[in-house]
């Protein structure tokens, strides 16, 4: 179900960008951009003798109708609940709504928190890129990354904030905590109907600060991934793998890229890896002490 949740989540980013963008107006020589640009092409080429509708219009509807599909699938193969959303490792929301709708509506959430994450991922690596780059993977990264890298930096962080807040008030208000993950009887319990609005807003911020921290998870996973694939691509000869895999490490790593190097091997990603696993820790643990203190 993971496998499947992300395979359709990357599907769905990029129809996503499409509404942000301008393709017939835009010429990619960037082959990172240039393939997912032209299997959008295609699919929508394919609708619009069917559905004579202007292009962010279709490309509206094919994210719908794959937002329903895989509800309908989960709810058909999965059972009850389909699935679940996982804020911070520590909160698990199950749909309070039985059926298809809890469905519909958490297909809807994974796909809002998938793009949140991807959003901090994106900050993360301004963060640490201090001056913009332009080559070939940077800039496929901030295109997916639209309409987010697109906008000044502090509208980027509004925007940001204003998503996070909105997405864990939609979350809480039609989820249901189902067990902590990992952490017990430690976690704390969230505010309930009846709490005054301070407290509320208060933990909800909190777990907007959560949800934002599992950018740093999203940027193990994806470095995981990159190195994985570039063994990948020496075991299969893969000069095309081989690049993709080499550059995304190298848009992640930010300033940091190949800068510990021993003998003839970089442990910059390991260090990475590990770098930002503690600041996970440290951040999650933290907010987790302050909502412990506050309960």
């Amino acid at each position: 179900m993971d496998f499947f949740l992300l395979v359709t989540d990357l599907f769905l980013l990029l129809f996503w960008v499409r509404l942000w963008s301008a393709p017939e107006g835009e010429f990619h020589f960037n082959p990172f951009l240039s393939a997912p640009t032209r299997l959008t092409d295609r699919v929508l080429g394919f609708l619009h003798p069917v559905l004579p509708l202007p292009e962010r219009l279709l490309a509206l509807l094919v994210l719908a109708f794959v937002l329903a599909f895989r509800a309908v699938s989960a709810d058909r193969l999965a059972g009850a609940p389909p699935w679940s959303v996982t804020i911070g490792t520590f909160y698990i929301f199950t749909p309070r709504a039985t059926g298809l709708q809890g469905a519909l509506l958490f297909s809807l959430f994974d796909f809002l928190l998938f793009l949140a994450r991807f959003w901090s991922l994106c900050l993360l690596v301004q963060l640490i890129t201090p001056v913009p780059r332009h080559d070939r993977a940077s800039e496929a990264f901030a295109v997916a990354a639209r309409p987010l890298s697109s906008m000044p930096l502090w509208l980027r962080l509004a925007v940001f904030a204003a998503a996070q807040m909105g997405l864990m008030y939609a979350v809480t208000g039609a989820g249901a905590v189902a067990r902590p993950a990992g952490a017990g009887a430690s976690v704390p319990a969230l505010p309930g109907p009846g709490a005054p609005w301070q407290v509320d807003a208060i933990y909800h911020a909190w777990l907007a600060v959560l949800s934002a921290a599992d950018g740093l998870l999203a940027a193990q996973r994806c470095l995981l991934a990159l190195i994985l694939g570039s063994l990948a691509s020496l075991l299969l000869q893969s000069a095309t793998l081989n690049a993709v895999c080499n550059e995304g490490i190298a848009v992640l790593l930010g300033r940091f890229g190949r800068r510990l190097p021993v003998g003839i091997f970089d442990f910059t990603p390991v260090v990475y890896y590990l770098a930002v696993s503690i600041a996970y820790t440290c951040v999650t643990m933290g907010v987790l002490s302050l909502m412990s203190f506050f309960r």
